[in-house]
């Protein structure tokens, strides 16, 4: 795919995407590896480990840390307990992204969200920084679909509003969205402003890769004006 025409929706990953919520995260996951006298981590493994949902999260932590003889179960609990509490911790949407949204608004485009972050807090997080009504659909982690890279939530938004998968954009900023497009068949686009390196996601040959919001927004604005 190498050209996109006549899109009907837009899907995108939260954190990373839309909102830095490297803040809350990283206080969270340094609070649960303190209450096992293990070593804190910084952002830039945050950054590397954070995007395959929360119980992979602390499962890469406590294999940073050599925190090997903590069950999983019981630390993700504690993360999720402390998360709970920092996950709005600085949070902000990403410069560029107000906007973006607003362009797409005004062309009667319905923008979903598909996170594997837990559904409770994808509700909290997107609530706390965008106008209400600003998502037509927030699909978190939930045990009725799996996970990204599983295209299962990206194919049940695209339905929902009544687009193909070809007519749909999927934005996110890590491998696993990238592989979360293509096996949707929707148009994938590489947020390279978000949590991961741009090489990185051009290693998966997304159908456009994005620095920023604005240059995604640019892209689409061209891209309309040409189907008319």
């Amino acid at each position: 795919m190498s050209e996109i025409f006549h899109f009907r929706a837009a899907i995108f990953d939260l954190d990373g995407t839309l909102l830095n919520t490297l803040p809350g995260i990283q206080t969270s996951a340094n609070l649960m590896l303190k209450d096992y006298e293990l070593a804190n981590v910084g952002p830039a493994e945050i950054r590397r480990f954070v995007g395959d949902g929360a119980t992979m999260l602390v499962t890469r932590l406590l294999e940073h840390a050599n925190g090997g003889k903590v069950p999983v179960p019981e630390a993700l609990e504690r993360y999720l307990s402390h998360f709970h509490r920092h996950c709005l911790d600085d949070i902000a949407p990403y410069p560029g992204i107000p906007e973006l949204l607003n362009f797409l608004h005004s062309q009667n485009i319905p923008v979903a969200v598909c996170t594997n972050k837990p559904q409770d807090l994808a509700e909290i997080n997107i609530h706390a920084c965008f106008p209400d009504n600003s998502f037509l659909h927030i699909l978190g982690d939930s045990p009725d679909h799996p996970k990204k890279p599983a295209p299962d939530g990206a194919l049940r938004l695209a339905q929902a509003m009544q687009a193909t998968p070809s007519q749909c954009l999927y934005i996110g900023d890590t491998n696993t969205d990238m592989r979360t497009g293509q096996a949707a068949g929707m148009f994938t686009v590489g947020a390279a402003w978000g949590f991961r390196s741009r090489n990185e996601l051009a290693a998966f040959r997304p159908d456009y890769l994005a620095e920023t919001p604005d240059q995604l927004l640019n892209y689409l604005s061209k891209t309309m004006q040409n189907e008319n």
